[in-house]
This record gives C-alpha cells, structure tokens and sequence, in this order.
C-alpha cells in the first residue's frame, strides 16, 4: 500500500488499538493505493474498518472503492459517504448495479464500526455490528482488476487503474482496514 499525497498524518485510533490514519480537511487529493492482487478475486467475503469524521458534508466522499467507470469487468464496489453523515455501498456485476443506503446515520467525531459483507446471498451493511441495510446480491468481488483506495472514489476512473480519483475524504480518519474471504457474522443482527 502507499500513500499518494501529503495531507494525512497520524492520530489515536480506536480503542487503544494505536495510530490511525487521519485525512486532512483542506487537501482534497490523498489517498492510499491497495494495489491489485489475485488475493481480491473474492466471490463472498466482508470488508470493515473504523471511521471517525470531523463533520457532515454535504457532498459524496468516498471511503473505500474499487471501482472503475465504463466497467468491463464485474465486482466493483464503493463505500461514500454523504450529507447528514449518511453512508451506502454501491456494487456492480453482470451488468447490474445495486446501492444500499444505511438505515443508521454515522455519529460526527465518535469512532464507528463500518463492515460490509458482499457476495451471496446478500449485500449487508453493518453499523457497530448491527445491521443497517441489506439487498439481494449474488456477486462478489471477482474478475475486477482496479486496485482498492482508501479516503477516495474510483468511480471516474480508468478500468484497471486509480487515476484519476475524486470526491475525497475530508476531515476524517480511517484504522484497521480488514478485506476478508469470509463474511463476518454477527450474533444480534437487528
């Protein structure tokens, strides 16, 4: 992974569980590059991580993406960020394109538990472990050659590359980015 800019520095993640990489409010234009891999040629799996932001705005700032515009490929997907601090996830496969809105709005300046789990039979979100929105879904994130970035959206960019990124997180930190094979389960789902 590298850091592509140089607006971000540390700051106390989650828990105590160390630094945590913090995007700065007034440059728009880091990020980080996941390069891609065959490990990500997942049909099922889960993504989480932890996310702390400053304030709302009203404007989309993608988190986490893999993503392309013109796709040629299936298994894209994008988690943003909107106004009033709202979140979704948007996914496309065989020529289809889902985006799932959460239920429950993320809490300005309070660490929250993002997972996202993908593949069948379901595209579920989850908010601090409870389930905050879900879509039927029956494809993963295999056959996308577009590596990952984290505190931007790839959804302007070209197939199989991270340029040119846009809507940029802001004002925001990011700790313990974890892509899974497994789907994570959760003992209280509602």
């Amino acid at each position: 992974a590298s850091i592509v800019g140089t607006k971000t520095r540390r700051v106390n993640g989650p828990l105590g569980l160390g630094l945590a990489l913090r995007f700065s409010d007034t440059n728009f234009s880091t990020y980080v590059e996941i390069p891609d891999s065959e490990a990500w040629e997942l049909a099922a799996g889960s993504i989480s991580f932890w996310l702390k932001t400053d304030t709302c705005s009203d404007d989309s700032q993608g988190i986490v993406s893999r993503d392309a515009r013109h796709q040629q490929s299936p298994g894209h997907l994008t988690v943003r960020l909107s106004a009033d601090c709202e979140w979704s996830v948007s996914s496309e496969g065989d020529g289809e394109q889902v985006q799932v809105q959460s239920i429950k709005p993320l809490v300005p300046d309070k660490w929250s538990h993002i997972t996202v789990n993908f593949g069948p039979p379901d595209l579920e979100l989850y908010l601090d472990d409870r389930l905050t929105g879900r879509e039927s879904v029956h494809w993963g994130i295999e056959g996308n050659d577009n590596p990952w970035v984290i505190g931007a959206d790839l959804q302007g960019s070209d197939e199989g590359s991270a340029t040119p990124p846009g809507d940029f997180l802001r004002g925001a930190a990011v700790d313990l980015l974890r892509i899974s094979s497994k789907r994570a389960v959760f003992s209280d789902l509602e």
